[in-house]
């Protein structure tokens, strides 16, 4: 399903959502996380995804630190490409790993989060010139920047005060709940590391671990699924 965090840097984005999903607006705090809008169904859901991408990030420290046990070793080369054991050249690559892991865990246990439930929202340019008609942003392919078609996105690969993570209508529909849970840490990544999108996907991220260690150790998903394992089969 498509994902559209690739148009997440663009400054001119705007987020619009017509009417509520159910005419009433709801904000739930609990912690460091607030859940903003949900229906009782897909709260659950939300509350699940984030205990355990909050649990995962905690366990992906570990794993890191760990990186000598089999179990571990064969992770971290499957979702970061790194084999530090047997070529100390990876050594430092899996340090900075080990660090952004680590910010993530930080960022979990303190940041101000806030999960939209925004199946009904619809994005927009917004052009420089105000005396122009705003016009509906296009995922790879022509599909429609809406939360009917989206996982989660983030808007701008930044963290201000707090930050906001997004989520469509895939979040709820995906029938792997742990999916809901990788695509929570995938989005704060780009908030916290400031990762990239340069693929999506269990397959292409293999393969990108594979051939291009760099990309693999920026990319918001290679983080996601390496979590997702922490919790879950992928």
């Amino acid at each position: 399903m498509p994902d559209p965090s690739l148009y997440n840097a663009c400054p001119d984005l705007y987020l619009r959502s017509p009417t509520s999903h159910k005419g009433t607006h709801m904000l739930i705090k609990e912690g460091n996380v607030a859940y903003d809008d949900f229906d009782p169904s897909t709260l659950t859901r939300a509350r699940f995804a984030w205990n355990q991408s909050k649990r995962a990030a905690g366990l992906a420290v570990q794993a890191m630190r760990r990186f000598d046990l089999p179990a571990n070793a064969t992770l971290i080369r499957e979702w970061f490409g790194l084999s530090p054991k047997t070529n100390p050249a990876h050594a430092q690559k899996l340090m900075q790993v080990q660090s952004n892991l680590t910010e993530m865990e930080r960022a979990y246990a303190s940041r101000p989060i806030t999960l939209v439930w925004a199946p009904n929202i619809v994005v927009k340019h917004a052009p420089a010139d105000r005396n122009l008609p705003m016009t509906p942003v296009q995922l790879a392919g022509g599909t429609a920047f809406t939360g009917q078609n989206v996982y989660g996105y983030v808007h701008q690969h930044l963290a201000g005060s707090g930050m906001r993570v997004i989520l469509g209508r895939w979040f709820r529909d995906d029938p792997d709940p742990q999916e809901a849970t990788q695509t929570i840490y995938h989005e704060i990544t780009h908030k916290v590391l400031k990762t990239a999108d340069h693929c999506y996907g269990v397959d292409l991220c293999r393969r990108l671990a594979t051939n291009n260690i760099a990309q693999a150790t920026t990319n918001a998903d290679n983080y996601g699924y390496f979590a997702k394992s922490m919790v879950g089969k992928v």
